[in-house]
């Protein structure tokens, strides 16, 4: 992540100090910080990405698929005579805009020269982490989210309306453990969200399914594999299920996949770390209001003593999803972006009493499922609850 400073600030109002400076400034204080567990983009690693030329007159991008492979028209010639059906080779597209995305900080004058700690330095890599952790999320909205609509803490949704997202995509690709599949969405989530916790975990069942979804659709793989990635509490149940545990293949130095748990079926499964990280919806809230609605870690695992958090776990076939990028004076890499520093007197900020730092990124995150009509999803949204509170 770059550092870029800048001459004038944008003004504002905030408290002269944060919250915990008071913490530390005692006179004996251990100077060393702990290591911070750094956020990792585990799901955004996958997306295929593009970067949008500058000045081109429009804030977005055109992806395109041709349509899957048949053998319509294929058949025996006749010598010297031109076949009587030719084949066409359909193209589908979906077009995606660019959105602006970004973070600022403030710290003051007083903290920076008295703090114990290098406050601009800790603050550059909260802020960098801050922003891989939105990356991320923005693309599992992308994927599992009802697009427009926002979280349930009201925090609005990175994904506009109009965008098509797996939601209410009433397709095999949308599976729940433990119910049947009926082709309605909104049925099949309300029937699942009503199950116990016990009928609703994830099963080697389920996994084979959404395996054989992606191979008899064909979907390709990624490195002959799919990548699977799952959240903690989901991947705690495999672990303590000797129908998984006795049959996986513990060999993540082997998979050519970053953070790989073990493969299974085909699938390499890759652990998604974190509540903010993930897609989360509760339970306890029916399908009109609840289904591809997030839901804040705390109030949606809060419900599993009763009704059960619900997760989703993806299984990803090559293409599933994309993020757009354009760098330049709107913004820069979202994967990496470049942290701007105003440190300088201006007439907002004449004595230059404060210190601003903060990131900012155009770009958007998108479900590559095109308009052709034979064109399928490339991904397999699984989901189920937990047995971990």
């Amino acid at each position: 992540m770059a550092l870029i400073q800048a001459g004038s600030t944008a003004g504002g109002s905030g408290s002269a100090n944060p919250a915990d400076f008071v913490n530390r400034v005692l006179s004996q204080y251990n100077k060393t910080l702990l290591k911070p567990i750094e956020l990792n983009m585990r799901l955004a690693k996958y997306a295929r990405q593009q970067v949008v030329p500058k000045n081109s007159g429009y804030n977005g991008i055109r992806f395109f698929r041709p349509r899957k492979a048949n053998r319509v028209g294929v058949g025996a010639l006749t010598e010297a005579s031109i076949p009587a059906t030719l084949t066409e080779v359909a193209m589908g597209y979906i077009d995606v805009k660019l959105a602006q995305r970004g973070q600022l900080v403030k710290i003051s004058d007083v903290v920076s020269a008295t703090d114990l700690i290098n406050t601009v330095d800790v603050y550059s890599e909260r802020v960098k982490a801050d922003a891989a952790l939105d990356l991320e999320s923005v693309c599992w909205h992308a994927i599992c989210s009802k697009a427009g609509t926002a979280d349930a803490d009201a925090t609005a949704n990175p994904i506009p309306s109009g965008q098509k997202t797996m939601n209410g995509s009433n397709t095999q690709f949308e599976r729940f453990a433990g119910t049947a599949n009926t082709g309605v969405s909104t049925t099949d989530y309300d029937t699942f969200r009503a199950t116990t916790v016990a009928n609703a975990v994830i099963t080697r069942a389920a996994h084979v399914g959404c395996m054989t979804q992606l191979k008899n659709q064909g979907v390709p793989p990624i490195n002959g594999q799919y990548p699977v990635l799952i959240p903690s509490p989901v991947l705690s149940d495999m672990r303590q299920d000797t129908t998984w545990s006795n049959t996986a293949q513990y060999n993540p130095d082997k998979l050519l996949f970053p953070w790989a748990q073990f493969e299974l079926d085909g699938g390499v499964f890759i652990e998604a770390m974190q509540p903010a990280n993930l897609f989360i919806e509760n339970a306890a809230v029916a399908s009109g209001t609840g289904y591809g609605v997030h839901a804040p870690a705390a109030a949606a695992i809060a419900s599993t003593a009763t009704t059960g958090a619900i997760y989703s776990t993806l299984y990803l076939g090559a293409d599933a999803f994309g993020t757009p990028k354009m760098t330049g004076i709107a913004g820069s890499d979202p994967a990496s972006p470049s942290l701007i520093l105003i440190n300088k007197p201006d007439n907002a900020n004449p004595l230059g009493q404060w210190i601003y730092l903060g990131w900012k990124a155009f770009y958007a995150a998108a479900l590559l499922w095109t308009s052709e009509a034979s064109d399928v999803p490339h991904v397999v949204q699984l989901r189920s609850k937990t047995k971990f509170y």
